[in-house]
């Protein structure tokens, strides 16, 4: 989209994925010279998730207790590593929030 300064406009994050995305700005002046910005973000529209017993870039070694929880979704997730996704098992009614 092109605007002439200020520009003013509405980020939809729900037409965007979760995850990380960057907003490119380049703004010209009368002799064509280019100024750009650019702002990284994060979008997390979907459920909160908390992770405790596990840190980004851990070294791991043995069997490890892990608690994971999700705030705010359908009561359904799914683990996964690198290697694969694990499908959530079915949970019986009124079992708690997550299943995995």
């Amino acid at each position: 989209m092109t605007h002439r300064p200020p520009a003013r406009f509405q980020l939809d994050t729900t037409e965007l994925a979760d995850g990380a995305h960057t907003l490119h700005i380049r703004a010209y002046d009368s002799g064509g010279y280019q100024g750009v910005r650019s702002v990284p973000f994060t979008v997390r529209n979907g459920p909160s998730i908390a992770v405790n017993g596990l840190d980004d870039d851990d070294v791991l070694e043995g069997k490890l207790p892990i608690l994971v929880n999700s705030y705010g979704g359908t009561q359904e997730a799914s683990l996964g590593t690198r290697s694969g996704w694990r499908r959530p098992r079915r949970r019986p009614p009124g079992s708690g929030c997550c299943s995995w």
